[in-house]
């Protein structure tokens, strides 16, 4: 098969994570859709482990792959690295910690080859792995930080729905490419954990008037490392979250709040708040968090960040 008749291209960037991106390689290596017929574009955003040793090591099972090197550090950027270097109509991306199932490019493809025209995004199930167990102080409503989708069983579309997460994820090159990519200014970019860039970027889709589909047959199992469920870890991420979300209004020219001198004000009285809370002196005495107490204190967080990006406007 040409390289023009191919339908899809999965592109994993990584950073400095070779002993996870080697079960990765092993389940791409796997696939039960021949090599000729899809494309592999693996971006090396500046690694210095051992992943070009390992690329080298599967060249023999994954024929198809394609190695691109990205200078410039962030996800955002790999993965727009990927999109320039992509020349099929429909490009996936795979986190470089998550694991294909064997059947995952076949099913994908024989989606894409029927796809509706107005589909700029196809999201599937993502599965956890988890190094550890979730504490019992872990809200719920989490989940979607910890990249954990299921949106059930039942195939759909939607105008407005956000159905996918960038561990899984497959977009229409066109419809990419007329939104301008990812934006560098949202993302993970090393220790960073800033973030919604695939929120934003699924907003200038709608406004154009594309779709998403929800495909419960591709999912992938992704890791979800120990520090991802401390309470440390979870508060630099809901920071980053806040920072994120004010970044993103501002991006897509809505209201990002008040002036950063009042809203400190806003905190601090927040903070205080919380310091005062019973739940929070029933927690020391029991000494043990509970969600709902960790719940509060995760919007905390948030507004932390906002008031960071506001101070930074």
């Amino acid at each position: 098969m040409s390289e023009a008749a191919k339908l899809l291209s999965v592109a994993v960037c990584t950073y400095n994570r070779a002993d996870l991106l080697l079960h990765c390689l092993e389940g791409l290596a796997r696939q039960s859709l021949p090599a000729r017929q899809w494309q592999l574009l693996l971006v090396d955003n500046n690694c210095s482990d051992g992943t070009a040793a390992l690329v080298e090591r599967y060249r023999p099972r994954l024929p198809q792959l394609r190695l691109i090197l990205e200078p410039r550090q962030g996800l955002s950027q790999a993965r727009n690295a990927a999109l320039e270097a992509c020349t099929t109509p429909f490009l996936a991306y795979l986190d470089d910690d998550a694991i294909p199932p064997i059947t995952w490019v076949e099913q994908l493809n024989a989606y894409l080859a029927d796809a509706p025209a107005e589909v700029a995004v196809v999201g599937g199930p993502v599965q956890p792995i988890l190094e550890a167990p979730l504490p019992a102080w872990l809200p719920a409503w989490v989940a979607g930080y910890l990249t954990i989708i299921d949106l059930g069983p039942t195939p759909r579309l939607s105008a407005s729905e956000s159905m996918f997460a960038g561990a899984n994820v497959t977009f229409r090159c066109e419809a990419l490419r007329q939104v301008g990519g990812f934006c560098p200014q949202l993302g993970r970019q090393g220790a960073n954990l800033m973030s919604n860039e695939e929120i934003y970027l699924w907003q200038l889709l709608r406004r154009r008037g594309w779709l998403c589909a929800w495909r419960p047959e591709i999912p992938v199992r992704h890791h979800v490392g120990a520090e991802r469920v401390r309470y440390r870890w979870f508060m630099r991420r809901m920071r980053a979250e806040g920072r994120s979300a004010t970044v993103m209004a501002r991006l897509l020219g809505e209201p990002e709040g008040p002036p950063a001198g009042v809203y400190a004000l806003a905190v601090l009285l927040a903070g205080l708040r919380q310091l005062l809370s019973p739940r929070l002196a029933a927690a020391l005495l029991r000494r043990r968090f509970s969600p709902a107490l960790v719940s509060d204190h995760a919007r905390f967080h948030q507004k932390l960040g906002k008031l960071s990006a506001l101070l930074q406007r």
